[in-house]
């Protein structure tokens, strides 16, 4: 990736006042890397162009900026979101479980194991999550980041890791609501029988947040349900299928793309 070619390029479709970026990697058409320069004002996208280290080709460059514009938008979505829920610690679940377990060795307590079984669903959610969000973005900056490079199988990996945050926060939540007053229960009777205290500051604090945002999590689950298919949101569920709905969703985003984008006209 010579920036020192492509700068120069990107800057000639910059309007006044507007700051560029060009995208970090790049994707290939008939043997010629095409990049993607995103322009911006006031930190608001206000337009595209797709430009080449050579001569470029006008059908090769709008090919190219389909698949350049959709990782980047899906990309953005990732690290605002899934990255963000992945770098939760399983910690805050399965410390309070371990510390539940020590305290039913020897004591019968229905309320406390009951809330364990759904914080450990929660938790391995979670776990497996924050597995696949640290190989994502572990290629991420150490593959593609170095090799300023995307293929048709890093946005289908894309895809993919996308599919996975949005099942985990669906499954979570609805976890949370559907036992919402047991683990309440739970919780209290931690308090009472004083094995919350042996529980981290940071734990207790963050115990105490998640049993507080019942309704914002309504609100979420409600309109995640509204805006996602069915079939994404089954428990035994095709992926290969559940994928084509994320091609189909990003190909009818495509027009509005193509309206912000100044070089090569459509």
């Amino acid at each position: 990736m010579n920036t020192e070619i492509l700068i120069p390029k990107a800057n000639k479709h910059k309007k006044i006042f507007e700051s560029v970026l060009i995208n970090p990697f790049g994707y290939m058409v008939d043997e010629t890397y095409y990049y993607l320069s995103i322009y911006k004002r006031n930190n608001k996208v206000k337009g595209y162009s797709v430009i080449s280290e050579e001569d470029s080709i006008k059908k090769d460059a709008l090919k190219a900026f389909e698949t350049l514009v959709l990782y980047t938008a899906y990309a953005n979505n990732y690290f605002a979101i899934g990255e963000k829920r992945g770098q939760l610690s399983t910690d805050f679940f399965f410390k309070p479980i371990n510390i539940i377990n020590d305290y039913l060795l020897s004591n019968d307590n229905n309320i406390l194991a009951k809330g364990k079984d759904v914080l450990l669903e929660y938790g391995n959610l979670q776990e497996d999550l924050k597995k696949r969000v640290i190989d994502f973005s572990n290629d991420y900056d150490h593959r593609i980041l170095k090799e300023n490079i995307i293929t048709d199988q890093d946005y289908e990996n894309l895809i993919e890791i996308l599919i996975h945050v949005d099942r985990v926060q669906y499954f979570q939540s609805k976890t949370l609501l559907e036992n919402f007053e047991d683990l309440k229960r739970m919780l209290n009777e931690m308090k009472k029988t004083n094995i919350f205290g042996k529980l981290s500051k940071e734990n207790k604090d963050f115990l105490e947040e998640f049993l507080k945002g019942k309704k914002e999590v309504e609100q979420s689950l409600k309109e995640f349900e509204q805006d996602r298919k069915a079939d994404i949101l089954t428990e035994n569920h095709d992926i290969d299928e559940i994928k084509k709905t994320y091609y189909k969703n990003g190909f009818e985003k495509l027009n509005r793309y193509k309206k912000d984008l100044r070089y090569p006209k459509p």
